[in-house]
Order: structure tokens, then C-alpha cells, then sequence
């Protein structure tokens, strides 16, 4: 099922891998991409495999699960929260977590479906011809990801014309710098953090908001996180936090309490300084720009 936009690499590998399989491909009709009316397109059709983001995965959980139960679902497209990818297990989805960018014709790493939890807890080990390592990793083993290999990208068209010129961002070794920030754990696999220019300081201590929101998301009763950062004249800049609940706990969703427990949680730095409901997005992703606008308007109005 061809789930994803093909303006995105994801959506055109889909088309790729079905190509070389010999497979068909369902295309759904525009608007069909998330919530009840992607779980209408798997209920008609019961694809084998589909790929998705964790925010198309989410929503299929809360409102159709059971249209997911035979089909293998190659999830990427950023961090992953374990708590995702145990709501899937419990649901009996088959999952396959992978980490891959436009750079390198999708997909660098994936953990295959069917993997033990602990390898679904990271995005798996590098396929074929891609290669993966963690450039100055720090004393827990941190850095940016790095990669290269068969599948990389040429470069960047420099006028929007391809063959008229190139920038190639890499030296004679091939390396990729991805700016995305994560580690190698001691069996090759690949842990993904979050986005280096997404990161940001409060108080001297660097925050990456991904983290922030792996644990807003383990909270009961928290379907959804989105974590932004907002100018604080104290501490530089502090963690903004908004929030959907899961399926059935709308009744009891409390935003300050759920930040009450966060700051009992977290460290000083990490700690949302405010909370909202995360509005209703057509998108895949969040828009993360326009959460930490409206972020700042928020909690200026509270100064």
C-alpha cells in the first residue's frame, strides 16, 4: 500500500521495492494517508506491507488496529518511541523499525519484522551496501550519524537543473553528514536521538526534544508528544510541550498534571515549562515551526 506522499523518497521507495519484487501497488486516492480513511484503505485491500511514520502508526492503533494484524508494516521516518512499538506488539502488528533519509534512496537500517523487542527498540543494523558510524561520539557513545555507500546520493543539484553542477557534500571517503544525532549499541544497532539542528540549550545543558517526548509518551494516558523550545530569559530557552491523549483517556486528560508528573521525571533541563493540546495536523509530521509560534505566543500570554 503506497501510504506515503511520492514528493517524499519514502513514498517513491515503496513504488521501487514493489518493482524489483514483482509486486502490485495500491494507490489509494488523495486524503486517504492517515486515520480512519488509511484504515478503510487496508480493510478494502489487505495489503501484505506498508510503510508509514510513526504518526500515521499511531493513529491506525487508536482508531483501527485490527486492519493491521497480517501486514508488515516498515515503520521509519524519525525517532521511534518504544512505547509505539509496543502498543504495535500488544495490537499483534508486525513492525519493522528503519532509519533512512532522501540521501541515500531511503532506507540505511532496519530491524526486520518478527525481531526480538530488543532489536525493535532501535532501528535495526545497516542492509546491504550502506554503511553507518557515530562521527565524535561522546563518553555514551552520541554523535552524528554518518553514512555512505552504494545507494548515496551524487550531491545537490546547485540550480535546480540536473547536470549543470553539483555540490557534493562529502570527502574522498564517502561519508554523509546527516545531522541526525544518535548511537551504535554494542550489537551494531543503529539507536536514533533526534535531529542535531533541532537540539537546543537550556540552563548550559543540551536538550533534544525527541527525548523530551520518548518520555511524555511513556506517561499514561499520552497518545502523543510534540516537544518545541521556547526563549526563556533565565535559562536560555525551555521545553514547551504539547500533547494529545490515547484512545479512551480523553475523559481524564489533564495537561497539568501530566506536566506535574514530567517535572517529578525529568531532569531540570528537560522539564516542560508549559503544556498544550496538540492541535489536529493533516500532515505526517508535526509542523514543528508552527508548534513553537505557537508556542511562544502561549506562554508569553502567561508572563
Amino acid at each position: 500500500l503506497l501510504a506515503l506522499p511520492l514528493v517524499h523518497v519514502g513514498g517513491v521507495g515503496v513504488l521501487v521495492r514493489a518493482l524489483v519484487a514483482g509486486a502490485s501497488v495500491v494507490l489509494p486516492e488523495a486524503g486517504a494517508a492517515s486515520g480512519a480513511a488509511l484504515g478503510a484503505v487496508l480493510a478494502a485491500h489487505r495489503p501484505t506491507h506498508v510503510s508509514l511514520v510513526p504518526t500515521q502508526l499511531a493513529r491506525l492503533l487508536a482508531s483501527a488496529p485490527g486492519v493491521l494484524r497480517d501486514v508488515v508494516v516498515m515503520l521509519g521516518g524519525g525517532p521511534i518511541a518504544p512505547s509505539l512499538v509496543a502498543g504495535a506488539a500488544r495490537a499483534g502488528v508486525r513492525v519493522a523499525t528503519s532509519y533512512g533519509l532522501t540521501e541515500m534512496a531511503s532506507a540505511v537500517t532496519m530491524a526486520a519484522p518478527g525481531a526480538s523487542a530488543d532489536d525493535l527498540a532501535t532501528a535495526g543494523t545497516a542492509l546491504d551496501g550502506r554503511e553507518v558510524r557515530i562521527a565524535t561520539p561522546d563518553a555514551d557513545g552520541a554523535g552524528e550519524i554518518v553514512v555512505r555507500g552504494a545507494t548515496r546520493f551524487d550531491g545537490y543539484a546547485t540550480d535546480g537543473a540536473v547536470g549543470s553542477g553539483f555540490i557534493r557534500p562529502f570527502g574522498a571517503d564517502g561519508w554523509f553528514e546527516t545531522r541526525d544525532i544518535g548511537r551504535l549499541d554494542g550489537a551494531g544497532r543503529l539507536v536514533v536521538s533526534g535531529r542535531r539542528d533541532r537540539m537546543f540549550v537550556s540552563g548550559g545543558e543540551n536538550v533534544h526534544p525527541e527525548a523530551v517526548e520518548r518520555h511524555l509518551v511513556a506517561l499514561d494516558g499520552v497518545g502523543e508528544a510534540v516537544v518545541v523550545a521556547v526563549a526563556d530569559a533565565d535559562f536560555g530557552a525551555r521545553a514547551f510541550a504539547f500533547l494529545a491523549p490515547s484512545p479512551g483517556a480523553e475523559a481524564s486528560f489533564d495537561l497539568a498534571r501530566l506536566v506535574a508528573i514530567a517535572a517529578e521525571r525529568l531532569p531540570g533541563p528537560m522539564r516542560p515549562v508549559g503544556a498544550a493540546a496538540l492541535p489536529a495536523s493533516p500532515g505526517l509530521k508535526p509542523d514543528r515551526a508552527a508548534l513553537e509560534r505557537l508556542a511562544c505566543t502561549l506562554v508569553s500570554g502567561t508572563r
